[in-house]
């Protein structure tokens, strides 16, 4: 999920798996909506005009940090 830029969604489907592993930086510049089952181990995940909008289930165990940076927008983080 290295770069995920420009308007729009995207949505990780019901029964459908997110991994967001490795050392790497996740750069997150758009909405991205976790409807399926989500894990988070590994590497910071930068924001910059997102939105991470949890429907189901996400795991995180990561020692990366949630980072929000300011590019105009607005950034959101919403467990539902």
């Amino acid at each position: 999920m290295s770069g995920e830029v420009g308007s729009g969604k995207t949505i990780v489907a019901n029964g459908a798996t997110l991994n967001l592993s490795g050392a790497s930086t996740k750069s997150l510049n758009r909405t991205l909506q976790n409807d399926g089952i989500g894990s988070w181990t590994a590497g910071p995940l930068v924001m910059t005009d997102g939105a991470f909008v949890n429907n189901n289930s996400l795991t995180t165990n990561s020692a990366g940090a949630l980072q929000m940076s300011e590019g105009g927008g607005v950034n959101a983080f919403d467990n539902d």
